[in-house]
């Protein structure tokens, strides 16, 4: 790359700057596609590389994700198309998992869990899981020799 290329670059990055906030100026603020949920910061495990197995409290403390509050943040996404249910806690401890889900799924949102399913539950409950309208869910491993 030239010394050329890279000033062209900057002066194309300073230039589009405001067409990033363009929407929000029009009154239409960008909607995000896929987001990221977390229904409670709880798990059942002490994964020594997890911040919430260390015993770390996130920001959001150790709350479980109200359907009051989960619905008044999906109004807020009305472009919303893919949900995914995890970050800090395990998904699945949720007493309204299903609902959670189900209420993504009647919006026609595409709704990925992710657990380390080390928690009894039978298939009647993964049954309602995938009834509910849960599209994949994704599974973790980690540490499985301990």
């Amino acid at each position: 790359m030239n010394a050329g290329s890279g000033t062209l670059r900057a002066r194309v990055k300073r230039w589009l700057e405001p067409v990033r906030y363009l929407p929000f100026a029009l009154g239409r603020p960008r909607s995000p596609r896929t987001v990221a949920i977390d229904p409670l910061t709880r798990c059942n495990l002490a994964c020594p590389l997890c911040p919430t197995g260390r015993g770390h409290q996130t920001s959001s403390g150790k709350g479980i994700l109200s359907l009051a509050l989960y619905c008044k943040i999906l109004d807020q996404l009305p472009r919303l198309r893919t949900l995914r249910l995890w970050n800090w806690g395990e998904p699945l401890i949720h007493p309204q998992i299903d609902e959670i889900i189900a209420i993504a799924a009647r919006r026609g949102i595409a709704v990925h869990a992710h657990s380390h399913l080390s928690l009894k539950k039978d298939d009647a409950f993964f049954e309602r899981l995938i009834d509910a309208g849960l599209g994949a869910l994704w599974v973790s491993l980690d540490g499985a020799s301990e």
